[in-house]
């Protein structure tokens, strides 16, 4: 195992034009806050794309919405109500168990939560929001693969939507700050451990995206500054399919 360069720290995705439409007929999707804007979006792409997804999160009458705007484009899928910020590694364990017993196998895992309650210097941000951050950024994901690893096999691939460590790495972006540093680090060990024998785990670098998130960050811009998550599916969805490296993580901020 080599350390990655820096001139390498992210690597280039193909142009938007040149990906075909991932085929993801028979897989098995779990997407981890799916009611969020990556999520939602990454949900209904690889339900197009022919995916049963497993739509987990803690804010049950959106996941039925999204249930049935699934349900209308492909297979019927499942729902799995799970509070990150509260779960402990026997829940995590349980949601594994579950998907081996009910569903036979997991094909792709997208992590795609996200906690930012504004922007704050460190020494006014209270302790507990830093806890809540960190858990639901970094402890969230660890424990997801972890708990998961039962029921995914070599083939299989996770997806961690990453927001560019650089960007929020400066003042008062807090524990969100911190935490897309670690989580950075947790795709390139896990990633890299996990090697040719599966299964894959990988990174997806995006543009600030609009939604919930970012209307905390910057509450006086319009949303319509940012990219729509949209945008990004396609190369979630192709790293799904079993392209791209484990422990690699690829840049789509050009493709907004």
């Amino acid at each position: 195992m080599s350390p990655t360069p820096a001139a390498v720290r992210f690597q280039a995705l193909p142009s938007r034009e040149s990906i075909t439409a991932a085929d993801l007929r028979d897989k098995v999707v779990l997407v981890v806050g799916a009611c969020g804007s990556h999520g939602r979006a990454a949900a209904l792409g690889a339900a197009r794309a022919g995916a049963v997804v497993v739509l987990a999160g803690r804010r049950v009458p959106a996941l039925e919405r999204l249930y049935d705007e699934l349900k209308a484009v492909g297979p019927e899928p499942a729902i799995y109500p799970i509070n990150l910020e509260g779960a402990h590694p026997e829940d995590f364990e349980g949601l594994g168990e579950s998907l081996k017993n009910n569903l036979g196998a997991l094909d792709g895992l997208v992590f795609a939560a996200g906690r930012l309650q504004g922007l704050s210097a460190i020494e006014h941000l209270p302790p507990e929001e830093w806890l809540r951050t960190w858990h639901v950024q970094v402890n969230a994901p660890f424990l997801l693969l972890r708990g998961c690893r039962q029921a995914m096999g070599p083939q299989s691939t996770a997806v961690i939507f990453l927001d560019d460590p650089q960007r929020v790495q400066r003042a008062l972006w807090g524990a969100y700050g911190v935490a897309q540093g670690a989580a950075e680090a947790l795709i390139r060990i896990a990633g890299d451990e996990s090697g040719s024998r599966g299964p894959r785990v990988t990174g997806l670098l995006c543009a600030p995206t609009a939604g919930p998130l970012m209307q905390r960050a910057y509450p006086a811009r319009s949303q319509a500054e940012f990219a729509a998550a949209e945008l990004f599916t396609p190369a979630c969805l192709w790293l799904l399919a079993g392209n791209g490296s484990s422990g690699g993580i690829y840049d789509a901020t050009g493709w907004a």
